[in-house]
């Protein structure tokens, strides 16, 4: 997943402190991301921004400021900005080209078109996913700069300024889809959650995850029937991916306190219950082992019983579910998995308000819900679910290894290992088998 995004506006409009914020949230969510900024973040740029902003001696035409700055940007879209975004990276750059049009072209009146055509040719038109303009009266932001030593923009006259600013909002009012204007004037913490909640929606939106409004509900090509049997699983996994907190913040600045991620394990089995567990976790999580959480199945089963017991301490609510081999063979996997999430949902307390479920909706359950394909990869919530109802499962089978020796319950968990094929061969089919499910249906005819 890779964005571009800028951040615009006057002197003293509050830049560096909120791409700063951003960075910080991002990074917090396990997102990669890089932070960078206009001109000065290569060793090229570091120079001619000396040169652009605290040459006080020799005169530098409006012109030359406008072939410097790009020269600089230049090597920043080549040395930074592509190569991370063609990593997956979302990339946050304080000032960009937009910075030139306002500050060269309505600030110093250079032709708007020339400045275009310069620009255009040092980023080769690479253009943000999103603008931010931090937007507040002149004599505030340069206020708030207050005594301390002034480069050669910040010693221009008010009127400079002003020109600036209306530049701004006019390259604002001409691509409204790409910028967003803030009121700087308003409190830092404000500022951040206005703009947080623009990037969070594009988050959603650059991941294929759409958002729904205040009630989500999504069907996201939910599986048939007969692609839900087997034993290996029918999904497509990114194994690279970590889990963010991207839905549950997106949900959270919607209103939702009580958001509860679900997931199932043992889908596949050719033993057993299906189980389901149901989480609520707190909104704000910051834990040393917060980067290991990842889908199930990427864990060793060491590393889960860790980090199930690390999940029980912080979580506001678990609960868990189940639907046996006999509900299976009578109403079919996805029901019987639809079931054992409805149980799971049930034991929570508080009641949640809103769902993130992976891949499957429940439509009997009256809440707003939303079904995300891979989403114990994607969304931390779903991740802890998953890790939640494993060990749960994997308890279960080793006590149902007591019950019905000889199958290897306890090892393979009753999925359809060699050695699980090898013992039904030699054993045939025991009551805890799925009897609707290949190979088990196929010795018992």
């Amino acid at each position: 997943m890779s964005l571009f995004i800028t951040f615009e506006g006057g002197e003293g409009c509050g830049k560096s402190v909120q791409t700063k914020a951003l960075y910080k949230r991002l990074s917090q969510l396990a997102i990669p991301v890089v932070l960078t900024h206009e001109p000065g973040s290569t060793s090229s740029g570091k120079r001619i921004s000396r040169l652009l902003k605290w040459t006080q001696t020799i005169s530098i035409s409006p012109l030359t400021e406008l072939l410097l700055f790009n020269a600089s940007r230049a090597q920043l879209i080549d040395e930074v900005i592509n190569p991370s975004l063609k990593s997956g990276k979302v990339v946050i750059c304080d000032r960009y080209a937009d910075s030139t049009t306002a500050y060269q072209s309505y600030g110093r009146g250079l032709d708007l078109e020339m400045a275009k055509v310069v620009n255009n040719a040092a980023t080769h038109g690479l253009k943000p996913n999103l603008t931010v303009l931090l937007d507040m009266p002149v004599e505030k932001g340069l206020a708030r700069k207050g005594a301390r030593k002034q480069d050669r923009f910040e010693q221009e006259d008010v009127a400079f300024h002003q020109r600036v600013r209306e530049g701004y909002l006019k390259l604002a009012a001409n691509d409204p889809e790409r910028w967003l204007v803030v009121d700087a004037s308003q409190s830092k913490k404000k500022v951040e959650e206005i703009i947080w909640q623009r990037v969070s929606q594009l988050l959603s939106s650059q991941g294929k995850r759409s958002i729904e409004g205040a009630l989500p509900l999504q069907n996201l090509s939910a599986p048939s029937p007969s692609k839900e049997r087997g034993i290996k699983g029918v999904r497509l996994r990114n194994n690279l991916q970590t889990p963010s907190f991207v839905e549950e913040e997106i949900l959270a600045a919607q209103g939702y306190q009580y958001i509860a991620g679900i997931d199932e394990v043992g889908r596949g089995a050719l033993a057993g219950p299906v189980v389901a567990a149901a989480i609520i976790l707190p909104h704000h999580v910051d834990t040393p082992w917060l980067k290991q959480v990842k889908d199930s199945k990427q864990l060793s089963s060491a590393r889960r019983e860790v980090l199930f017991h690390h999940i029980h301490e912080i979580a506001i609510s678990v609960g868990i579910g189940m639907a046996s081999q006999e509900v299976i063979d009578t109403r079919g996997i996805v029901k019987a998995t639809r079931l054992a999430m409805k149980l799971a949902i049930n034991q929570l307390s508080p009641s949640p308000e809103s769902l993130l479920i992976d891949y499957l909706l429940l439509p009997e359950v009256p809440l707003p819900q939303k079904g995300i394909t891979n989403g114990d990869s994607c969304c931390f919530s779903i991740a802890c679910a998953s890790i939640m109802a494993k060990v749960a499962r994997d308890h279960l089978m080793i006590e149902l290894d007591k019950a019905y020796p000889g199958y290897g319950l306890a090892k393979h968990k009753g999925y359809g290992t060699k050695e699980h094929f090898a013992c039904l061969c030699r054993l045939g089919p025991a009551p805890i088998h799925r009897q609707s499910f290949h190979p088990v249906k196929d010795l018992k005819q």
